[in-house]
C-alpha cells in the first residue's frame, strides 16, 4: 500500500534530518561542552525512537501481510 511507503519515507526523512543535525552539533566549535553533550544525547535519543518506530512498523506490516495471505 502506498500509505506504508509514505510512512516509511517520512520516518527515513526524519532520521536523516536528525543525523544531519547531529553532525552539525558535533562539528560546532562554538558550543560549550555541556550544551553539546546534552544536545547530542537528545538527538541520539530521537534517532533511536525513530529507528524503533521503523522496526515496529515493519513488523506490523509483515504481520498484517501474513494474516492477509492466510485468508
Amino acid at each position: 500500500m502506498r500509505i506504508f511507503d509514505i510512512i516509511k519515507s517520512e520516518l527515513n526523512s526524519d532520521k536523516l534530518k536528525l543525523e544531519e543535525e547531529l553532525e552539525r552539533v558535533i562539528n560546532d566549535k562554538s558550543l560549550e561542552t555541556d550544551d553539546k553533550v546534552a544536545t547530542i544525547k537528545k538527538l541520539l535519543s530521537e534517532v533511536a525512537i525513530i529507528e524503533t518506530s521503523f522496526k515496529t512498523f515493519e513488523k506490523m506490516i509483515t504481520s498484517d501481510e501474513s494474516e492477509t495471505n492466510k485468508e
